[in-house]
């Protein structure tokens, strides 16, 4: 019982814990585990931390193959099989998710191997609409049709948050190890 006369059941000590995408250092549990102690709910009061993404986001990655590079609008692009009806995550909250470029030799065609090499690059999605875009004007050191591109910290808000089916196009194929 609080001096005021409030019978305080549960402290909320925050929630959402947040995941480094933008290059920002990642969250210190440490510092939180520090703080805990300072916050001394009494006695028979539970301490609730939602632990989030957080918890989760390290468990996923999403891959997709690189299936054009092309110059348009003054800008490259490299479109990828799936995008946002895959991983709506750097869409839906306009960030800057890093990626990796996964370069595979392999290129069984007749014709010439686009290739991007030392510029910025937009990964643009299947969909016919300008919001389909994982990345906007990153740079890479190369990139071409046939290698992947690799997106970590995807276990949260990535596969379950996708837009399964969207205009017909098929469900990422899910991989659980």
């Amino acid at each position: 019982m609080l001096g005021n006369g409030i019978d305080l059941q549960m402290v909320d000590a925050g929630g959402g814990l947040g995941v480094a995408f933008e290059g920002q250092p990642p969250f210190d549990i440490g510092v939180l585990g520090d703080a805990l102690p300072r916050i001394n709910p009494p006695v028979g009061t539970r301490l609730v931390i939602e632990r989030g993404r957080w918890l989760v986001a390290g468990c996923g990655w999403y891959a997709a193959e690189v299936v054009d590079v092309k110059h348009a609008y003054g800008k490259w692009f490299a479109v990828v099989r799936g995008g946002i009806s895959h991983f709506q995550l750097p869409a839906s909250w306009d960030i800057v998710h890093n990626f990796a470029v996964l370069p595979l030799e392999r290129w069984p065609y007749a014709c010439p191997r686009p290739e991007l090499s030392g510029a910025n690059v937009t990964i643009a999605g299947e969909l016919c609409t300008t919001e389909d875009v994982l990345a906007r004007d990153v740079a890479v050191e190369r990139i071409r049709p046939g290698d992947v591109v690799v997106f970590p910290e995807a276990g949260s808000y990535g596969w379950e948050f996708a837009m399964h089916r969207i205009l017909g196009h098929p469900v990422a194929e899910r991989i659980e190890a």
